[in-house]
Order: C-alpha cells, then structure tokens, then sequence
C-alpha cells in the first residue's frame, strides 16, 4: 500500500486567463478530488478575473509531486470510471479545456509544501501545469528538500513539542516557559508519546509504557540540571517521576551531591527555531 503525503499550498493561474478559460477550468480543478484519497482534496476561494489564487490541500500517493505528474491520466481515468454529480466533468469539457489552455499559452502554477511521515520527507516546490494541446503535462521548476533528521523535534511537528514542554511543565512551579522550551530543546529525547497526555495521566504508567527500553533525556545529569534551574513542584506527579527513574533506570535524585547546570542557547537562537517550527 503506497504512503500519503499531505500538501498545502497555493494554485495560480498564470497568463491572460478569461472568464471563458476559468470556467472551463472550474469542473476540471473540482474533479481532481479524485477518489477522495489522493488529488486536490479541497481549495478555499474562488477563483475568478479579480482573484486569479486559491489556497488547497491535497495528498499524494507517495508525493504530491509524482502525483500531479499522473493528474492528465487521472482525470480521463475519472471521467471514464467514476461520474460524479456534484462534480460532473466530461471528456469534451477536458478536451475543450486543453485546446484554450494550449491556444492562449496558459499556465497553472501550483506551489505547495509536501509532508510524507512515514518515509520521513518534507519537500517545498513549485511547478506548473501547461497544455500540448491534447494533454495536461506537469512540470516542476524548483524543488528543495528540508534536511531533518528522522524522530527530531522538526520531523515530529509543533504539537509534538509543545506537548513534551506541558509534560515536563507538570513537575514546577510558576515555570519560566521560554527557559523550559529551551530545556525540552536541549535534553528531552523526541517524541510524539507526548501527545497523548494531559493532566490526569499517571506519570509512573505513562513513563513505564513508553521508556522503560530506552531513556527519556540524553543523559541522567541533566535532570539534576532540571532541579536546579526550576522550582520543583514537591507533588505526587513529581514522586512518581523520581520513583520511576529510580527503579528502571538506578538514578537517585533525592541524594545529590553536586548540581549539573547545563548552558542552554540564546534566546534569538531559540526564537528562530521555533518559529520554523510553527510554520511546517
């Protein structure tokens, strides 16, 4: 079974467009839903003389690129097989829709942002649609993949992240949050088991489920680096975490002798990661 890719971005139409040509490109754009799974999933505006942009999301079969590459086929192959009356479209519309695109040299420019989790890939094109007069040939004109690696903080997502920083938040009092993200940045191991918490979770069963294999942080110095830096919240959340290191992982925090601080990166370092990491 081939992977989904999930794409936003923007669709523009390039050249002289007339309402003519726009009309005709209506029922094509609405019939690449496709069967619902892969295609143009959903567009947000109208397009029209005045408007001539549209932001979409669409999902790809492996990639939205290789998917768009398919889209002429898919398009006759969805006329032929699968009429739909809320998106009627025939093949003399199709054909009649090349011929304009072709005869007035129009172009369709559709630039997204593509995320495929499994394989691990996030990709940002541009390409543009253009007719031969009797085809919809796709074709890509810049295309730059994002370097990340596999289970960091960026492949993971904002929400991911931002669910580790309440985790931990749990264990202080009054938390200084950007000192606390920049923690959670530095020595919380990537997760997205955060994602599944809130404040009922029992912290011993939910540390047990998820890390008994392997540790949570890069190193058990740097809890004694957490105690340090914030006001611990002496509650029983905080008992349950101290008793859990202590029974999987032989990490005794009550009995330290020496207290590890960690230097953390700046603010402005941190400002600028996490705002790319807000708009993925």
């Amino acid at each position: 079974m081939a992977n989904i890719s999930s794409a936003n971005g923007t669709i523009t139409l390039k050249g002289r467009w007339t309402q003519k040509a726009i009309d005709a490109f209506i029922p094509v754009l609405n019939s690449w839903e496709f069967y619902g799974q892969y295609g143009i999933q959903s567009y947000y505006s109208k397009l029209s003389l005045k408007n001539k942009t549209t932001d979409f999301h669409g999902c790809g079969r492996w990639s939205f690129s290789g998917t768009l590459d398919s889209f002429d086929d898919w398009t006759r192959d969805w006329i032929k097989t699968n009429p739909d009356k809320s998106h009627p479209l025939t093949a003399e519309q199709y054909n009649e829709f090349l011929k304009i695109m072709y005869d007035k040299k129009l172009k369709i420019e559709i630039t997204f942002t593509d995320e495929e989790e499994g394989v691990g890939f996030r990709v940002n094109e541009t390409g543009v649609f253009t007719s031969d007069g009797e085809s919809l040939c796709y074709e890509t004109i810049r295309c730059e993949e994002e370097d990340y690696e596999e289970g960091s903080w960026e492949s993971l997502g904002c929400k991911s992240f931002d669910a580790a920083v309440d985790f931990f938040a749990q264990f202080v009092v009054d938390p200084d949050k950007k000192e606390l993200q920049k923690w959670v940045k530095a020595f919380v191991l990537p997760d997205k088991c955060y994602l599944y918490t809130d404040e009922e979770t029992n912290i011993y069963e939910f540390l047990e489920d998820n890390f008994t294999e392997f540790e949570f942080i890069e190193y058990f110095n740097v809890l004694y680096d957490f105690m340090y830096r914030f006001k611990i919240n002496e509650n029983d959340k905080w008992s349950a975490l101290k008793d859990f290191v202590t029974n999987i992982y032989g990490w005794d925090l009550d009995n330290i002798n020496e207290y590890f601080k960690f230097d953390l990166r700046s603010d402005e370092e941190f400002d600028e990661w996490y705002q790319e990491l807000q708009n993925q």
